[in-house]
């Protein structure tokens, strides 16, 4: 039979469980905040170097800007409502008290399984969303070296008076 010191340790790691979300959640908005200043910074510094943009500097920033498309929709998908298991239905257990209450002991034994299924369900969901948020961190990071990339290969051909290519392939000129 349970005590409540007992229930309380298992209400302490599913309070944590709730903490790793709401924290999963936090670094998803900063991830998008980042994806979109940076995607935004991109866009300007394409502008001032897109005339006569040759086929490797368009696949290197092309590549970029999907790289940080990536990180930014999965960064979404973290904050997308999950499937995650509610503690306990109150109407269930006062459905189930009958008209003998249980013993505290009884009681606290299904809180206990409780807790534990719902911490079992939630750390699957926060498992798999921490997954995705490393993905959109890596391709946040491949994104800005590949711009980066860019920025060296367009800034070190035109500096240099190399002529990168004939080829011109995509020129964005802002509104």
């Amino acid at each position: 039979m349970a005590t409540r010191e007992q229930m309380d340790f298992f209400k302490s790691v599913y309070e944590e469980e709730e903490k790793r979300t709401a924290i999963l959640l936090e670094h998803s908005k900063n991830n998008v905040t980042l994806v979109t200043l940076y995607s935004g910074f991109a866009l300007f510094v394409l502008d001032k170097h897109a005339s006569g943009l040759s086929a490797t500097g368009f696949t290197l920033f092309a590549v970029s800007l999907c790289a940080m498309a990536v990180s930014f929709f999965l960064s979404l998908l973290i904050t997308n409502i999950a499937p995650y298991e509610a503690l306990t239905d109150p109407d269930e257990i006062i459905a189930k008290l009958g008209s003998t209450p249980p013993t505290n002991e009884e009681f606290f034994d299904a809180r206990i399984i409780d807790y534990t299924a719902a911490y079992q369900r939630n750390s699957a969901v926060n498992d798999r969303k921490a997954e995705w948020m490393s993905l959109a961190r890596y391709a946040l990071l491949l994104g800005v070296v590949l711009h980066a990339s860019f920025f060296i290969y367009t800034v070190w051909g035109k500096s240099n008076g190399n002529k990168l290519t004939e080829n011109r392939y995509l020129v964005f000129k802002g509104a």
